[in-house]
């Protein structure tokens, strides 16, 4: 779906070969392969905004690949998308009586391997959580060795399977909003609901010099091309989060600097409490919210 200057939604069906798409087996299972299950190849977004200098730039699409838990472990698996659990489970003959069988947890992880198996053999660039997370943590320490601090949110950042395993689980996170950045940008978030982003303003200012009492009766003024400038909306976003980057630093410079170990105290053993667990999207480079999102975390 396509939204140009005329501000007109066009809709545009795909070829069938202009999306790769990976048929999903099982490595030992052979039943896994009759299910039918196929997921594209590159998770690509197109409802973000490219943030530079104050201006939003909304043709901004972008790219990278796919690492299995967001797949498998949200896509696939989530109640309210695909929700395949419960057959998995089924076909592997587990008893789904009670969840003290961890039944969910066993399927879970035989989905999360079919996906990585088929990526594999189908030769399609695919990660995991455990690679991902110590690459991570090797980011965070370079970067640190430079200077630099790096902004994460935990709930993201955690993969959802085998959380505790991994070793991004047991720190917490500076929250840092870094610049250029991707963002959903508030009106379009605004528009997606059927709302108005900012009461009597247009979507986008219009950027031309040809005034309204010229127009002819009827149409729409001239919508620009390009990048649109920042509205109150995003003035008050900006604001709430000075606040809370305010706050969030005094809080950090009254905390005492260590814990008696020689671990500094924003980096503390322990993740955050269970209402800061709650807030789980993914997804995924994907998961990304508990409803289904585009592909890419």
């Amino acid at each position: 779906m396509l939204q140009g200057s005329d501000d007109k939604p066009r809709w545009f069906e795909l070829p069938d070969d202009a999306v790769h798409e990976v048929f999903l087996r099982h490595p030992e299972d052979d039943w896994f392969a009759a299910l039918g299950l196929r997921w594209h190849a590159v998770p690509a977004i197109s409802n973000m905004c490219l943030e530079i200098g104050g201006i939003c730039y909304p043709a901004a699409p972008f790219n990278g690949w796919y690492m299995g838990t967001e797949i498998g472990a949200r896509n696939l698996a989530d109640t309210d998308r695909y929700d395949l659990l419960p057959v998995v489970a089924a076909r592997l003959g587990l008893d789904t009586s009670t969840d003290r069988t961890l039944w969910k947890d066993r399927a879970l992880v035989e989905l999360n391997r079919a996906v990585l198996h088929s990526f594999d053999s189908a030769g399609v660039t695919v990660t995991d959580h455990h690679t991902e997370s110590r690459r991570f943590l090797a980011h965070l320490e370079q970067e640190a060795g430079r200077g630099r601090r790096v902004g994460a949110d935990w709930s993201w950042i955690v993969p959802p399977i085998s959380g505790a395993a991994t070793p991004v689980f047991h720190r917490t996170y500076d929250t840092v909003q870094a610049r250029p950045q991707f963002v959903h940008h508030p009106e379009a978030l605004a528009r997606a609901r059927g709302e108005e982003a900012v009461p009597g303003r247009l979507p986008y200012p219009a950027r031309s010099s040809r005034s309204a009492g010229s127009r002819k009766p009827g149409t729409a003024p001239a919508l620009p091309p390009g990048p649109y400038r920042r509205t109150a909306v995003h003035r008050a976003a900006d604001a709430r989060r000075e606040r809370h980057r305010g706050a969030a630093d005094g809080a950090a410079a009254a905390r005492p600097r260590g814990r008696g170990n020689g671990v500094p105290a924003s980096i503390g053993p322990f993740p955050p409490g269970p209402a800061a667990r709650g807030r789980r999207g993914r997804a995924g480079s994907g998961g990304e919210p508990s409803a289904p999102r585009p592909p890419g975390r």
